[in-house]
């Protein structure tokens, strides 16, 4: 019986290690703004076109994604952030580029992957399930 219990254990801990947080590459936010999110996460960066879906870092040995954020205030007031996925290693030069009678307010790499906000984890119900069973039996089987 506690080898089935940790054999559950070991499963809901595995479905949580699935999900993921992910980088996105939002371009032209203001506070008015709709999100236009692209998913960074995969194999690869493609900085070719900024409307296309990019990846970045996952699965690749000596390969980390990061994601790139750029604030900056129009002269008119307006705040921008800019967020796009960028390879740590090998390590990138990593640009933020002010538009003219713009004021920059940071410019930060997240090497965690982190820059998005709560609406891009892929936490779903499942894994959330899983967790939640995982951590009562852990402390069931261990108590």
């Amino acid at each position: 019986m506690s080898k089935l219990l940790l054999v559950c254990v070991l499963f809901s801990f595995l479905a949580l290690a699935h999900s993921e947080l992910q980088c996105y590459n939002c371009t032209g936010l203001t506070s008015h703004s709709e999100l236009q999110c692209y998913n960074c996460t995969g194999l690869t960066c493609d900085f070719s076109n900024p409307s296309n879906r990019h990846t970045c870092g996952k699965g690749v040995a000596n390969i980390e994604a990061g994601c790139l954020t750029f604030v900056y205030k129009e002269k008119s007031g307006t705040k921008n952030i800019q967020r796009k996925c960028v390879l740590l290693n090998p390590k990138e030069e990593f640009k933020c580029t002010l538009p003219a009678d713009a004021q920059q307010e940071s410019c930060n790499v997240c090497k965690e992957n982190l820059c998005n906000s709560a609406r891009g984890m892929t936490f779903n119900s499942f894994s959330l399930l899983a967790a939640s069973i995982g951590s009562l039996l852990f402390v069931k089987l261990f108590s």
